[in-house]
Formats: C-alpha cells, structure tokens, sequence
C-alpha cells in the first residue's frame, strides 16, 4: 500500500503544479498522481503554449514537462522554460523522457533544477520523486 503525504507544510504547496504533456491521457495521470499528493494542477499541452501562458502573479510549486512528442531534441526549449520557472519561483521541475537523454540528465544534474524520470515510469516513482524535491 502507498502512502500519500500531504505536502500542505511545504511554503510553496499552496502554489500549483503545471503539467505539460501532449497526451491527454499522461496529462490526466499525472495531473491525478500531483492531486493526491495535495498539489493543485494547472495543465498545459505544450512547452510554447505553457511559456506563453506564465502568470508572473502566480508561482508555481513543481514543473512537470513530457519530453515525448515536442520536436527533436524536445528538451532545450523544456529547460529554458524550467529555469524561468526556477528564477521566478523555485519551483523545481521533472523531466518525462521517452527514451535516456544522457546530454539532459547531465544537464539536470549539473544544474540541480529538478529530476528526470524515463517512460515507462511506475506512478509511484513519479510521486516519491515529488516528495524528494518538494521536501516532503
């Protein structure tokens, strides 16, 4: 049995996560795995249309990007689109990649922005990576 821990005494929690993710259906997973960790979701089905949508008045808590079906290599504009996050809120991000993008997990790591997760992930390793870097 997994146990859900709420992430309300996390300062940025009160703050949603943005889900960007072509599929519909891995938005909705992952939108429902961030819910019953207590985050509240905001989706978006692109890293241009989330770039674009950003509310300076409204920080966010984590940044999830689906590397799957953005373009080739899918990962520089998810990256930029991390840091300004990063820059604005702290928010830390996790990387959905379909296959192992070592120049990205270099990248992830060098840099301590977030995680990269590979397809096909398990939703509990999605959630325990969350709390990880969330602090939860």
């Amino acid at each position: 049995m997994t146990a859900y821990v709420s992430l309300a005494m996390i300062p940025a929690a009160g703050h949603a996560a943005l889900v960007v993710a072509a599929d519909p259906a891995l938005q909705t997973l992952i939108g429902e795995a961030l819910a019953r960790l207590g985050l509240p979701v905001r989706e978006a089905p692109s890293v241009g249309i989330a770039a674009a949508a950003l509310d300076d008045a409204s920080p966010l808590a984590l940044l999830v990007v689906d590397l799957d079906g953005h373009g080739r290599p899918p990962w520089p504009a998810a990256l930029a689109l991390a840091a300004r996050v990063w820059a604005r809120s702290g928010a830390p991000a996790v990387f959905v990649a379909p296959w192992p993008e070592p120049e990205l997990q270099a990248l992830v790591e060098r840099d301590g922005v977030g995680a990269v997760l590979y397809k096909p992930f398990r939703l509990a390793e999605l959630e325990a990576t969350v709390r990880s870097l969330l602090g939860g």
